[in-house]
């Protein structure tokens, strides 16, 4: 009995085949995959500021002392401008908590802080909403919450 060895491998045609379906793949996943990471950022980081905003809060009504956050590029005192922190009252770069937990804006209704990539893409933008009650509220750019037009992120 004789054993015939067979050669294996790809043929060409099989090749070219595998080559485009990775190729079709890799056009079609990329921009999905760009605003995945883009959008999972930008969220990280509106949530890391509604956690620093309601600690903030916290500590002005367990300390019974005002309690300020804003932007800083040294630790220790408030920076004037942010590329990416704006908010919609122009003359609100940080946020005062008083020793009941209320955060006075100095306008009569809710300030938004938008959050967003550079350049500013609307699509990964998203807001904290900051009333003068001291809530907060996170939203993405466009959306209204609680069916309110005061909320809205725009």
């Amino acid at each position: 009995m004789t054993l015939e060895k067979r050669c294996t491998g790809f043929t060409l045609f099989e090749l070219i085949v595998v080559v485009t379906i990775v190729g079709i793949l890799t056009a079609v996943g990329t921009p999905t995959f760009k605003y995945v990471t883009a959008s999972n950022r930008v969220a990280s980081e509106v949530n890391s500021l509604l956690g620093d905003m309601q600690f903030a809060r916290s500590q002005a009504v367990k300390a019974g002392q005002p309690v300020t956050i804003c932007t800083s590029t040294n630790g220790t005192a408030c920076a004037a401008t942010s590329v990416t922190f704006q908010a919609t009252a122009a003359n609100y770069s940080y946020a005062t908590y008083n020793r009941m937990g209320y955060a006075p804006t100095g306008v009569a209704g809710v300030v938004n802080i938008q959050l967003h990539t550079n350049p500013s893409n609307n699509q990964w933008t998203r807001c904290v909403a900051v009333n003068p009650m001291g809530s907060v509220v996170t939203e993405k750019y466009g959306d209204t919450k609680f069916g309110s037009a005061t909320t809205s992120c725009q």
